[in-house]
């Protein structure tokens, strides 16, 4: 992009020129695409089209913004007075989060995976649908995401997990010893390390239960709240039967029969 230098006379001297800033235009807003993608029923094919437009016009971080903000927009429908902390998603900020993915993936597709997304069969007459199962089959095939950049292979995802594994050991380490302090009149410093390290592993696995503990309770509750009890209870009897796991039920007993005594 070409920049215009300025340049100016400040006692009787030449000062250097500067570039002038640069300054996107305004292109797309999250109110444009809640309102186009999120509320109206138009055909599939306009809103590819408006995607298509976007795609030679806007670039990632307008994109991402605009998307954002239309997530912020139904948000804001669901919730007027403000979401409550911790409360699920409402239906307009689901369709919303979904509308973002696919949004992003099919502009990502246009501008960063084109021949991949001709190789599937992409035209210019195919449909919003359509192109939702496209966009990211063709992102996955050029080893791009949405915004051009490379996708991590499973050695660098290996990598960067022990390293959050690791910071987490030296964060469990450095809190249990800061709860046992070293003390050589009980035990010597090997000793100390050696007792802190096996509670921090302690800590650390329990706090990976906890942690998966909460997560499992959670989808529990959103699918009971969406399915009812009776079909979460269906699918724990099959998943369970698909871990090769017997479930007995408990006989009922019958009550004892008080003694009578005359």
């Amino acid at each position: 992009m070409s920049q215009v230098a300025t340049a100016a006379v400040v006692d009787g001297k030449m000062e250097p020129a500067a570039p002038a800033p640069i300054v996107r235009p305004l292109v797309v807003t999250g109110e444009y695409l809640y309102n186009t993608f999120v509320v109206a029923d138009d055909a599939q094919i306009t809103k590819m089209g408006i995607i298509r437009q976007l795609a030679d016009i806007a670039d990632a971080l307008q994109i991402k913004g605009a998307a954002d903000n239309m997530v912020k927009k139904a948000v804001l429908v669901d919730w007027p007075t403000g979401k409550p902390k911790g409360a699920d998603r409402g239906p307009k900020e689901q369709s919303a989060m979904n509308t973002r993915t696919v949004i992003q993936q099919a502009w990502g597709a246009l501008r960063f995976a084109r021949g991949n997304l001709d190789a599937l069969g992409y035209d210019d007459k195919t449909g919003y649908q359509d192109m939702r199962v496209l966009a990211k089959r063709a992102l996955d095939a050029a080893r791009v995401d949405w915004k051009g950049d490379a996708l991590k292979t499973e050695a660098q995802k290996e990598t960067a997990r022990l390293q959050r594994d690791n910071k987490e050991q030296v964060a469990a380490l450095q809190d249990v010893q800061k709860d046992n302090p070293f003390d050589s009149r009980i035990e010597t410093l090997p000793q100390w390390n050696e007792r802190t390290f096996k509670l921090a592993e302690s800590a650390m696995q329990q706090a990976r239960a906890d942690k998966e503990t909460s997560l499992a309770t959670k989808e529990a509750e959103k699918l009971i709240g969406k399915y009812g009890p009776n079909v979460l209870f269906q699918i724990a009897e099959l998943l369970l039967d698909a871990a090769g796991v017997e479930v007995t039920e408990t006989p009922e007993t019958e009550p004892e029969a008080e003694e009578v005594t005359e």
